[in-house]
């Protein structure tokens, strides 16, 4: 973890490669991911709120230069629980802690 995060570049660079060689899986995950959450969307979602969150955290990395990530705080898919696509289950969080965390619910310290 911390060889990757010292060379960000040569990640980047890693993860481009493996997604133009491997395009058919990328639109898999992304379709499948889609797919997840419409399904855990209920019909009494909040979408204004959730478009809210994704364009607020945009805004962030836009205008400060952040890197963030729009969260669920309890995982659509994890091992145990799953959540729904909802505005309270969002949060942003910094990107790394995010990608830290994967498909896991994090109790908070």
């Amino acid at each position: 973890m911390e060889w990757a995060a010292k060379n960000r570049d040569v990640v980047n660079r890693n993860i481009k490669k493996w997604k133009e060689k491997n395009k058919e899986l990328v639109y898999f995950y992304t379709a499948t991911r889609r797919a997840r959450k419409k399904n855990a969307t209920p019909a009494w979602a909040d979408i204004d709120r959730i478009k809210y969150t994704y364009a607020h955290c945009h805004w962030l990395n836009k205008t400060f230069g952040y890197n963030m990530h729009v969260d669920h705080i309890v995982p659509l898919t994890g091992k145990n629980v799953c959540g729904l696509h909802v505005h309270t289950n969002l949060q942003i969080i910094p990107a790394e802690k995010n990608l830290r965390k994967h498909n896991k619910l994090l109790v908070q310290e």
